[in-house]
């Protein structure tokens, strides 16, 4: 199901700030406006997406997918901005009855997705916004910096907009770090002559080591032969020792100019084994 876009005004009400949790924020306020619901720029795009789904959650569209691009206001300067915000159903197909609702991995797929589009490499990290579920959210940076976050919104802020719906993720990236890079270049490579081997392993690791560094240690320990780290599933709660997550994960060896020998990947698969253990306490499974 694809994205549908959303156009809201830039001026907001001080309530709308505070009914998403940024009161905080100083939003730049009008000396001469209109009406108070309209009376400061908007310092974030949350609020206005926030009516906009409770509006049609109200109107019975439940399963929605919406973006915005805009200006934002804060700091005495604007910045353009993408927003994101989905809930509901991952799928509408008559073909699947599975009625399995979106997750945060939806939202952070679809900004992987955009981001490699554009041959962007971003990166992942602990997250510090304070309008998300700090269990189910992730900020991300871009080139040594922080350009936003993507998370499920609070319980508290979506009964403060009286939206009964628990399950809305929204993603804010500020586009000025991303408009100076450099465009990206088109590159073909040919298809592999040779064949792949893979390597699966199970692992805990405690709660708060992100993904992408694990990620990070299987590539930097393998070096160029390892193609791709997949994530296949994740385990928390009785399912994992306390403290700890349970990750299954699968490991791709292969070469662009030779097939490789098992003994050769064995000893590589080790390497990325004990580096993992070393730099973030991993423990096999």
């Amino acid at each position: 199901q694809g994205f549908c876009e959303t156009v809201t005004y830039s001026l907001i009400s001080p309530e709308m700030l505070e009914r998403s949790g940024l009161e905080n924020l100083r939003g730049v306020a009008l000396r001469n406006f209109l009406s108070r619901d309209h009376s400061i720029l908007r310092p974030s795009m949350l609020p206005n997406l926030l009516a906009v789904v409770q509006t049609n959650i109200n109107r019975g569209q439940k399963d929605l997918r919406l973006f915005e691009t805009g200006k934002v206001y804060c700091a005495g300067r604007e910045r353009a901005t993408l927003a994101l915000i989905m809930t509901g159903r991952r799928g509408r197909d008559w073909r699947n009855n599975s009625k399995d609702a979106v997750d945060f991995y939806d939202l952070k797929g679809v900004i992987e997705q955009l981001l490699g589009r554009l041959d962007i490499s971003g990166q992942w990290q602990a997250p510090t916004c304070p309008v998300s579920d700090q269990s189910v959210a992730a900020d991300l940076w871009i080139d040594g910096k922080n350009v936003g976050f993507a998370g499920r919104v609070s319980a508290e802020i979506l009964s403060r907009w009286d939206i009964k719906v628990f399950d809305i993720y929204f993603a804010q990236i500020n586009l000025e770090p991303v408009f100076v890079l450099p465009a990206p270049g088109v590159k073909y490579h040919p298809l592999a002559a040779f064949p792949a081997i893979g390597r699966d392993v199970s692992i805990a690791v405690k709660a708060d080591v992100p993904y992408a560094r694990i990620e990070n240690v299987c590539y930097s320990s393998a070096g160029a032969l390892l193609k791709g780290v997949h994530l296949i599933e994740e385990y928390t709660g009785d399912k994992a020792p306390s403290g700890k997550r349970a990750l299954v994960f699968s490991l791709t060896y292969q070469s662009d100019e030779r097939t490789l020998r098992e003994d050769e990947v064995n000893g590589l698969h080790q390497s990325v084994l004990t580096a993992l253990a070393e730099q973030t306490g991993a423990v096999l499974r």
